[in-house]
């Protein structure tokens, strides 16, 4: 899409967009915006800037066993009597270690909870040879996680699509806004079944912009 009128509002938590040509709404919801478990807990994850972002900050993972990132929006703030989608915005560090499971996304309305979409944070190929890495906060037993050398992939699993802006997404869901309505939309993405300590994740925020059929 060509975007136009980028606008920062809510101390610049909230960015919106404007496509000219439909004038239907866009908009990414900081980090900052997200609830984060753990993510006022400097060691498990810090905050600072990254030029290639359009917030002030975005949230690094130091290193977690459960990884929970959820955000909510109102229907009221988007375009009425649209179709929308919503992606996790992140990248992976160079130095990423522990994502060798499938994590996990759900959206849900008013209506209910959506189906849970599994999901790879990086390429297939990735995961076939697991990295030997060790830090501090590691226990006996995810060490020896680390050091298996093979994992079982599971081919139902989404991959993530590179952007132009140089980050990564993942779809979430997505979910549809009436003319006059106020529903809260709930994003969640989960990565807790693996057990194994994880870092090295950049969360951007999560972006909600009209579907393309």
């Amino acid at each position: 899409m060509h975007l136009a009128d980028n606008l920062l509002i809510d101390d610049g938590a909230l960015n919106f967009s404007l496509d000219k040509s439909m004038s239907k709404k866009s908009c990414i919801i900081s980090a900052k915006n997200l609830t984060i478990v753990w993510g006022d807990t400097p060691k498990y994850w810090t905050w600072h800037s990254d030029p290639n972002s359009r917030f002030s900050e975005v949230a690094e993972l130091v290193t977690v066993c459960w990884l929970e990132i959820k955000g909510n929006i109102k229907t009221s703030m988007l375009s009425p009597n649209i179709d929308y989608a919503a992606y996790l915005v992140y990248k992976m560090q160079s130095k990423a270690y522990g994502f060798y499971s499938p994590a996990e996304v759900t959206l849900s309305t008013a209506e209910g909870k959506g189906e849970t979409d599994k999901f790879y944070w990086e390429s297939k190929e990735r995961y076939d040879i697991v990295p030997r890495r060790f830090n501090q906060f590691m226990s006996p037993v995810s060490w020896t996680q680390l050091t298996t050398t093979k994992r079982e992939i599971d081919c139902q699993a989404k991959l993530p699509k590179h952007r132009s802006d140089g980050w990564l997404e993942i779809k979430i869901g997505e979910f549809s806004t009436g003319r006059d309505d106020d529903e809260e939309v709930e994003m969640q993405v989960l990565d807790i079944k693996g057990g194994n300590w994880k870092g090295g994740l950049v969360v951007e925020g999560i972006e909600i912009r009209p579907s393309i059929a």
